[in-house]
């Protein structure tokens, strides 16, 4: 019996796991991510450099910057619960992080507020790891101190919702396959 040569060229099997392609989307998501985080920590430094604690600038002024640490969550909840908060901070980045490179969303608001949040995630991240608090340093009447981290997580989260109010974007005609029939 003679057996037939198995081509070795023609592959049947279909690899359970493909690997992801890095899309140039991808690539300003993570940059505006990083200008985030960059922009949070130069800000914070500066304060931590500048400023003692508990001191402000320019006192006279209603919206000022001070130096203030916090060693909980939002609006100083859960002071104390610092390798909490880590964990958290550090489970909600990567879960950020995850979804906005799966995503197959091309809106650029959504990616925005994902990309925003993510920076602002890290950027808070770095300062509990490394510190055990964060540095709040912009103050308004009545409010609590923020820092850039603080904002950038706000802002972006009212950009998912305003995204997710909106609905999907619709796609043009001119995106649709030119092998579409008339």
């Amino acid at each position: 019996m003679d057996e037939a040569p198995v081509s070795e060229t023609k592959r049947t099997a279909v690899t359970p796991y493909q690997r992801p392609r890095f899309r140039a989307r991808d690539g300003w998501v993570l940059a505006l991510a990083a200008a985030v985080v960059f922009l949070d920590q130069s800000t914070k430094w500066l304060i931590r450099h500048t400023l003692a604690y508990g001191d402000s600038w320019p006192s006279s002024w209603p919206v000022h910057f001070v130096h203030y640490t916090n060693n909980g969550a939002a609006f100083s909840t859960l002071q104390g619960s610092g390798p909490i908060l880590v964990v958290a901070s550090l489970l909600g980045a990567t879960g950020i992080l995850i979804y906005a490179l799966k995503s197959r969303s091309g809106d650029p608001w959504l990616l925005a507020g994902l990309s925003l949040m993510l920076g602002g995630a890290v950027g808070n991240l770095i300062d509990r790891a490394f510190n055990g608090e964060v540095v709040d340093f912009i103050h308004f009447p009545r409010f609590p101190a923020f820092n850039v981290a603080d904002s950038c997580i706000t802002v972006g989260a009212l950009l998912l919702l305003f995204t997710f109010a909106r609905g999907p974007v619709r796609r043009d005609d001119t995106e649709m396959s030119a092998e579409a029939p008339d």
